[in-house]
């Protein structure tokens, strides 16, 4: 998928972040600005993930079979598909687990297809 690499990446940033904070055992219920950061970062990639499970999904409509490079193209976007839906779920599960530890309420998933 051309132009991918960007998406990815911002949310690769934002997980890293997410990562470290969680990696870090920080008591989010005492720390308000590490939930902040922790909520700003699932959101971040949140909105990067929605955005390219949009991105492969016109493209997996968009594009032709026909020959070697639609099958190509037509099986990177379904693998870039399928592993963004499934980290959207993730996402939204650790969103709902941050709020629930927070006190806070979520108004719908982050992440939707």
């Amino acid at each position: 998928m051309v132009g991918a690499g960007g998406v990815f990446a911002t949310v690769q940033d934002s997980l890293g972040t997410v990562g470290g904070l969680s990696g870090a055992g920080v008591n989010l219920a005492s720390t308000p600005q590490g939930a902040t950061s922790l909520l700003s970062g699932l959101e971040a990639s949140g909105a990067g993930l929605t955005s390219a499970i949009s991105a492969t999904g016109a493209n997996l409509e968009g594009t032709g079979l026909t020959g070697a490079a639609g099958l190509s193209t037509l099986t990177q976007n379904a693998e870039l598909h399928g592993a963004s839906v499934m980290s959207g779920a993730l996402v939204n599960r650790a969103y709902a687990n941050t709020l629930t530890a927070t006190g806070a309420t979520q108004d719908g998933p982050l992440v939707t297809a």
